[in-house]
């Protein structure tokens, strides 16, 4: 990183050399020492530097004691245990038009040429803006839960997957019962 803080040289040979660095946030407020890793990331509106930066924070909650369960579900949001239910905001079928537009743009232009190229770009653009919807909304809805509640969070760790597999393991067990016990009356109907 240059002294003025204003560009960052990536030494690895990944051939990208000296960034110019622009954007909201201050390194000057940071030590060297503080920055433990420079990660180079592209999006679909364009590259960005993230900076994994070692601060030492305190946040002092009063716990109330009370627990709150909360049931994250598909038609609502979440519904917690005093019945207070959100609306899943849906913003895949709010966004459904524009990607479908640029979906519609794609599949007309011709395999391998440079106008594919540039409307596949168009495309990842609402993809992008959909992924950072959902990201915002549970990031300030989780902050301004945990404003208005003041309860430390607390979450039970079940494992639907292994749940749905012991379902069909025992489903398969009853079939091949079924099918040993028709295989044993044809058996001794034979003989």
């Amino acid at each position: 990183m240059a002294p003025d803080r204003k560009t960052i040289t990536f030494t690895e040979k990944k051939g990208v050399g000296k960034v110019k660095l622009k954007g909201t946030r201050d390194l000057h407020f940071y030590q060297l020492a503080q920055i433990k890793r420079v990660r180079l990331v592209k999006r679909a509106d364009g590259y960005f530097v993230q900076f994994c930066v070692q601060v030492d924070r305190y946040e002092k909650i009063e716990v109330t004691g009370k627990a709150i369960g909360l049931d994250v579900g598909l038609k609502e949001f979440y519904t917690d245990s005093n019945g207070v239910a959100l609306e899943n905001p849906r913003f895949l079928r709010k966004g459904e038009r524009s990607l479908k537009k640029a979906q519609r743009r794609v599949s007309k232009r011709v395999k391998g040429s440079q106008n594919r190229k540039k409307a596949r770009v168009i495309l990842g653009k609402p993809h992008l803006k959909i992924s950072r919807q959902r990201k915002d909304f549970a990031v300030k809805l989780a902050l301004r839960r945990h404003r208005c509640t003041r309860r430390p969070p607390k979450w039970d760790n079940t494992r639907q997957r292994s749940m749905s597999r012991r379902l069909k393991t025992s489903a398969n067990s009853k079939s091949c019962k079924s099918k040993n016990s028709n295989q044993k009356k044809q058996a001794s109907i034979t003989s």
